[in-house]
This record gives structure tokens, C-alpha cells and sequence, in this order.
């Protein structure tokens, strides 16, 4: 959509948690931003340091049967001198749960999997608790999976049409990204993002 588009809708945005115009301002240095994660997957092969991994999202990423919880168990196998530790976020005490082991290496290294996905929120849920969910985690890889709860069609997401729904979840999505990464400076980030409405 261009930067002139980002940078009108930065100046009008109104919901909490908008970084407004300076991050808007910023989308430059988002080029190639989720490009590769081949930083996490030479990590990955060495038995040096551990790999944390960060997922965030809503409830079609953070219930026992979804995509991350059969994905992780997947990478641990192609690394199997890792052992995959999962770590879950608890809304209750603003901070992640003891670690629980999934699936033990024969090495000593570990792939930390931090569940950070919350059911029924949106980017704009986690400002409030970015420093413990996010910051204080500094992942590897950080994989962003939001969409669905700004409603299941336009109207319910707040907007007169398909169209101002699909600038503004590209724009809150921007600006989501563009604090993750100011937190995470060296974090790949994987954005799997959804459809904003049905």
C-alpha cells in the first residue's frame, strides 16, 4: 500500500496502543523484516546455545492442537539433539509459566517454545504487557498470528467496508511489528497473519 497510505492512516489511527506517526515513519527500515529466519536455523543446528522461540496470537495459535503445539514437536525432530521446552503465558500473573519439557534431545542444548498467543485478542492486546511477554523473552524467532477477532466481516471489526478494514489491519499490524522488532532488535520474525474477517 505504499508509505504515504501507512504514514495517512498513522496520523488518523485512534486505538490503544497505536505507536502513531514516528513508527509509521519508520516502515523503511521494515524492508526485509521476516525475510528469512536463517539466523534462528543455523542456531538451530548447532548444540551451542539454546533457541527461544516466541509465538504470538490469539486462540487459533494458543489451545493444546493448534499449529504451534504440532509445529514445535516437528522442528524438535529435525533437531533432535535439542530438547523442547514450552513455557506458556498465564494472563492471571502477567508472566510465563514454568517450563515443561515435550520432548527430550540427546544433546544439552534446548529449544525454548514460549506460548505467548492469548485467545481472543488482537495486536493491540499485548501493549500492555510487551516488556514481560516480549522484551524480557528476547527470542530468536517470533511468529506473529493475529486477524480474526477484528470481526467476521467489516462492520464488526468497526469499519464501514472490506477495504478501510484490510488498510487498517495492515497498518495495526505495521505498527505491531515495528515495536516487537524495537524490542527485539535481533529476533526473525515470521508473520502468519489471517484474514481479518471471515
Amino acid at each position: 500500500w505504499g508509505d504515504d497510505t501507512r504514514l495517512a492512516l498513522a496520523g488518523t489511527a485512534t486505538q490503544p496502543g497505536d505507536l502513531g506517526t514516528a513508527a509509521a515513519a519508520n516502515v523503511a527500515d521494515l524492508a526485509g523484516l521476516g525475510s528469512n529466519i536463517q539466523a534462528t536455523v543455523r542456531k538451530l543446528s548447532d548444540d551451542v546455545n539454546d533457541v527461544k522461540v516466541l509465538v504470538l496470537g490469539d486462540s487459533t495459535a494458543s489451545q493444546a492442537g493448534q499449529w504451534p503445539y504440532l509445529l514445535m514437536p516437528q522442528v524438535q525432530a529435525l533437531y533432535p539433539h535439542r530438547t523442547l521446552r514450552q513455557r506458556v503465558w498465564n494472563t492471571g500473573s502477567s508472566s510465563y509459566d514454568a517450563p515443561t519439557t515435550v520432548a527430550a534431545g540427546t544433546g544439552s542444548a534446548f529449544i525454548d517454545f514460549y506460548q505467548g498467543a492469548v485467545s481472543g485478542t488482537v495486536p493491540e492486546s499485548v501493549f500492555a504487557t510487551m516488556a514481560a511477554q516480549v522484551a524480557d523473552v528476547q527470542p530468536d524467532l517470533i511468529m506473529v498470528h493475529y486477524g480474526h477477532n477484528y470481526g467476521k466481516d467489516a462492520a464488526g471489526g468497526g469499519q464501514p467496508n472490506d477495504v478501510t478494514m484490510d488498510y487498517v489491519f495492515c497498518e495495526r499490524m505495521t505498527r505491531f511489528i515495528a515495536e516487537v522488532k524495537q524490542l527485539c532488535p535481533q529476533a526473525d520474525i515470521m508473520l502468519t497473519s489471517q484474514n481479518p474477517y471471515l
